[in-house]
């Protein structure tokens, strides 16, 4: 089962594509056995160095920003619900802001991608690129001007992350790295459980699916416990360490 993450870069995706008469830019579905075999080691590592990156990202927005995520668009939702009938103080209108523009981020990056074959690109180094640029100019800055809870600065900085996030977020689902789309690890951890306490038989050669969604999940972890920490000294600081891997 898909998360609404994965759901919403599909679907833009999808609609990227049917804007314009195109060439298919290869599924996750219609290239998964293909990206299997032919998955270079260089980008599953740099895949899951996003996904640590990420997990500040999501850290540092849903603790020093507007108490949303601007990547993980499933725990956006469920605070969207919440804050519909006002249940424990939370506010529906920056999440739902937030999942606006990580789709407008997913659309384009889709748009861009939309004539090109599976595997990584120009376009693809482009758009990571992008993205590292984005989060770096807002964490110089912050360190000189700190958004606040709610302010407009505050809204501004999660816009702008949301929307790099989804350029990020599809583009990673392009390339089809089973389990890998830096902004999410539900797949991975339902496919975690399968493998190890339901089908055993379905962990694939010698283990490597199973140790990928580890580390997925592991890297998401890892990125949201630094971000936490990096917040205590400064939030722009968190987001300039996060660039610096994104470019990296």
């Amino acid at each position: 089962p898909r998360g609404p993450t994965s759901s919403l870069i599909s679907g833009c995706l999808a609609l990227a594509h049917t804007l314009a008469p195109i060439a298919t830019i290869g599924t996750v579905t219609a290239n998964r056995a293909e990206a299997e075999e032919n998955t270079s080691m260089s980008t599953l590592w740099g895949l899951l160095a996003l996904t640590f990156s990420t997990g500040i990202i999501d850290a540092l927005g849903w603790l020093g920003l507007n108490g949303v995520f601007t990547a993980n668009m499933t725990g956006n939702v469920l605070i969207i619900g919440m804050g519909a009938v006002g249940a424990g103080g939370a506010h529906w209108a920056p999440p739902l802001a937030a999942l606006v523009i990580f789709l407008l981020g997913a659309a384009t990056a889709g748009r861009v991608q939309r004539d090109q074959p599976p595997g990584w690109s120009a376009r693809t180094t482009t758009i990571f690129v992008v993205v590292g640029a984005i989060v770096l100019a807002l964490g110089v800055a912050s360190l000189a001007w700190p958004p606040r809870h709610f302010d407009e600065s505050a809204y501004i900085v999660m816009g702008a992350l949301a929307f790099a996030m989804g350029a990020q977020g599809a583009e990673a689902m392009r390339l089809a790295v089973p389990h890998i789309i830096t902004v999410a690890v539900s797949s991975a951890v339902v496919g975690l459980g399968v493998s190890l306490f339901i089908a055993p038989h379905t962990r694939g050669r010698d283990g490597h699916d199973l140790l990928r969604r580890a580390l997925a999940i592991v890297a998401l972890i890892g990125g949201a416990i630094v971000g936490s920490l990096l917040l205590q000294i400064a939030f722009g600081l968190g987001l300039v360490v996060a660039a610096a891997i994104v470019l990296t």
